[in-house]
């Protein structure tokens, strides 16, 4: 229902089409998580297993070497201690290595968030009131079909309702009004151009609430 072509598809008799393409998408993601987490699960495993397979053989061959004397009873349980020991650092140690893997993906990310170039904007004196203007903003995305031209004018104090049907671009057209996704046209307050407002004072003029 969220689909601004359903009408037209299902007149065509082509809603089906887009049912099998979910259904392939959706069996690919699953496939994948299933087998994300196969691999988690016997990363795991082996992690908190091995350690117990290395004292269990100990215990054996301990045992072993206490029953023909060639070790004494204290000596296989300072080996049994000191191998507790090593498998709690073992599994803290395999926790960490996974820590790490996100921490640096996720270090990546912030990174290339934070190295995005700031073009310097100068600070533009704005009165405390004045007339929102939008003139022609269009917000062209490449999979789906443009949305706009969306002109209006708010003076204030004025309340301005835009309305439309679920999934028509009411909230696209907003964030290009608050300059948060890139637009064709223009949105003013005043005589000041929105998009050439400093990144600090346009959103201290301008604010979304979804």
């Amino acid at each position: 229902e969220l689909l601004s072509a359903l009408l037209p598809l299902r007149g065509v008799g082509a809603d089906h089409v887009l049912v099998e393409r979910h259904h392939r998408h959706s069996a690919e993601v699953t496939r994948s998580t299933m087998r994300l987490a196969s691999i988690g699960s016997v990363w795991e495993a082996v992690a908190f297993s091995v350690p117990l397979l290395a004292v269990t053989t100990g215990l054996l061959v301990g045992g072993l070497a206490v029953a023909d004397g060639r070790i004494t009873v204290g000596a296989l349980t300072t080996f049994v201690l000191w191998m507790g020991t090593v498998s709690l650092a073992v599994n803290a140690m395999t926790a960490r290595l996974g820590d790490l893997t996100e921490a640096r993906i996720a270090a990546d990310r912030i990174a290339r968030v934070l190295d995005l170039p700031e073009p310097p904007r100068p600070y533009i004196g704005l009165p405390e009131r004045d007339v929102l203007r939008v003139n022609g903003l269009t917000v062209r995305r490449p999979d789906r079909a443009a949305v706009g031209p969306l002109t209006l004018t708010a003076a204030p104090g004025e309340w301005v309702v835009l309305t439309g049907p679920t999934g028509s671009g009411k909230s696209t057209l907003l964030r290009a009004v608050a300059q948060l996704v890139p637009a064709s046209g223009n949105a003013a307050f005043g005589d000041a151009d929105l998009g050439d407002l400093d990144p600090d004072q346009l959103y201290r003029l301008v604010g979304l609430v979804p």
